[in-house]
């Protein structure tokens, strides 16, 4: 996928862009959007660029839907196992109904806590980041 930008900041070899934002971004966690302002990312910096030049940033299809499978799926896969558990295996002097419902509150936060580890330890080495394809050519409209 590919994303339009300014360069906002250039420090120890990492350019800080500012991304021009789409209706289909959300809040995915991809980049780092703040309350107040524009939605930033921060990218290995090419040699030649400077601060204000518009650049076109690519970031892996494979890294928005690997990303969005451990973040939603993982806990609710986790959530549905807890539930079967809790039918299954009822804890003791707790009504089965209660008892998925804790097991599945359990699980989902397992799942919760799996994919950030995940995202922490094998994020950087599987998924391709984002990078700086090139300038743009393009006049913001």
């Amino acid at each position: 996928m590919q994303e339009q930008g300014i360069v906002a900041k250039i420090a120890d070899g990492t350019a800080e862009i500012e991304l021009t934002a789409k209706d289909s971004c959300g809040s995915c966690g991809g980049c780092s959007e703040g309350d107040d302002g524009p939605a930033r990312l921060k990218v290995e910096a090419l040699p030649g660029i400077s601060v204000g030049d518009r650049v076109v940033v690519e970031t892996g299809e494979f890294r928005v839907t690997a990303g969005a499978i451990l973040i939603f799926v993982v806990p609710i896969i986790g959530l549905l196992a807890g539930v079967f558990v809790g039918q299954r295996f009822p804890l003791n002097s707790v009504d089965k109904d209660l008892s998925s419902g804790i097991y599945g509150f359990a699980l989902m936060i397992a799942g919760f806590t799996a994919a950030i580890a995940t995202d922490r330890i094998f994020g950087r080495r599987l998924w391709q980041p984002p990078r700086i394809i090139g300038l743009s050519d393009l006049d913001e409209n």
